[in-house]
């Protein structure tokens, strides 16, 4: 049953955002090449049975767990290519008939929706908005997916192009605001869903420089959204016969045996950052947190070249032939309005190829396939931020500095009085 598999997190006081659509279980080798596909799931006929299923999954939610746990829980009712049931399948019944069985049984539970596939074209997506409407069911949370190697339908003409992925991510969430906002519904924007390859099997998944791509796509739109989710957090989802190796480019941010990867650390420098924005350039951004300390975070981002998109994502080419250069990038800051004369300490934390790089170490330790409980560990240890700390002191109530980095670093700097 759901109970067991949840009680980890409600133990841990983690609201989840469930997604209750049919799905099945797949492994990619790129956005058109399935190495995996299975049918994970019982196959319903008619609405009666959906609706039979989802009433008896919210009352044994409802005695498992207290109402309030339950309130603070997200319900998703994705408009997938697979149906809710078989007989008569129209998408719009089968979310109507959930959000009827949630609202009765948790009414203060918030719903989400509707999360089109790419399929849809503009016609259908704007019926289907209004009639939600009208029928007084609007979601309050809608969600939308975002994989930049695989287009929308609704889209039309602006199709993606190698180079434009965050033009088009903000176009396509942009057009999707300006039809919500013509039904004058209040709701929240969700990306609940997205990454920078469908591929389960894409070295550059590994790598730091799907870090900085992170952080330069998040920056691009994160004014565009109210939440953003990720797919997904391990690579233990795409083990299969051929995932042996300790890497092979799985999509979770964390390997399958748990180590930290340059993806991980990009969403954990973004969550360092303060709650107020003081400056956002090309590749960085300045903070200040609730303790007035300056938080800054650069990168030095590199763009894919003709080549990567000439091979399959699945083939283990060369990163350093796939980026349109591998330079290294000189940042400099100022920071006024400080006390004079006043001695201030810079921390920074470092993730390249030298400082806990998961895909770099294994390199130095042969790419043995294998590897024990003892080098498992040691790699944990090692595939950290490296900390630097040194001490400056303001003249004219300023300091200055720069910093230079390397291809695909991530540098989080922290300033603050001594």
């Amino acid at each position: 049953m759901a109970g067991p598999n949840f009680d980890f997190f409600v133990q841990n006081k983690i609201p989840l955002f469930l997604d209750l659509g049919k799905r099945n279980r797949v492994i990619m080798a790129g956005h058109d090449n399935e190495l995996y596909s299975v049918n994970m799931q019982y196959n319903l006929k008619t609405i009666e049975e959906w609706k039979n299923l989802l009433e008896h999954l919210m009352k044994h939610l409802v005695r498992r767990y207290d109402k309030h746990v339950l309130s603070q829980w997200i319900f998703e009712f994705p408009w997938n290519k697979e149906p809710y049931y078989s007989q008569d399948y129209r998408y719009l019944d089968a979310y109507e008939a959930g959000w009827r069985i949630l609202k009765s049984n948790l009414g203060s539970s918030r719903i989400a929706g509707i999360n089109p596939h790419g399929g849809i074209d503009e016609e259908q997506f704007r019926e289907a908005v209004h009639e939600l409407s009208a029928r007084g069911i609007f979601p309050e949370i809608f969600t939308i997916k975002i994989f930049v190697d695989s287009t929308h339908q609704m889209m039309g003409e602006r199709t993606f192009q190698s180079g434009s992925d965050y033009l088009y991510a903000r176009q396509f969430i942009e057009k999707i605001r300006g039809i919500l906002e013509e039904e004058g519904q209040t709701y929240q924007m969700c990306i609940s869903e997205w990454s920078n390859s469908l591929s389960n099997r894409n070295i550059v998944q590994d790598s730091c420089a799907r870090g900085t791509y992170i952080i330069k796509f998040i920056l691009s739109i994160w004014k565009t959204a109210d939440m953003i989710g990720f797919w997904h957090g391990s690579d233990a989802v795409d083990i299969f016969y051929d995932s042996r190796k300790l890497i092979y480019g799985g999509g979770g941010l964390l390997t399958k045996d748990g180590i930290k990867k340059p993806s991980f650390y990009a969403f954990e420098f973004l969550n360092k950052l303060g709650g107020h924005v003081l400056k956002i350039g090309n590749n960085y951004i300045v903070t200040r947190d609730s303790t007035q300390r300056i938080v800054c975070l650069c990168f030095n981002h590199r763009e894919y070249s003709y080549y990567y998109y000439m091979k399959k994502e699945n083939e283990h080419f060369n990163l350093s032939k796939i980026f349109q250069s591998e330079e290294k990038e000189r940042v400099e800051f100022t920071v006024e309005e400080l006390d004079d004369n006043k001695e201030y300490m810079i921390k920074e934390e470092v993730i390249n190829s030298g400082s806990g790089s998961i895909q770099n170490e294994w390199q130095l330790l042969s790419n043995q396939e294998e590897l024990g409980k003892e080098e498992i560990q040691y790699l944990k240890n090692i595939c950290i931020p490296k900390i630097y700390i040194r001490h400056v002191r303001s003249e004219d109530r300023r300091i200055c500095f720069q910093v230079e980095m390397e291809p695909h670093e991530m540098r989080m700097i922290y300033i603050s009085e001594y």
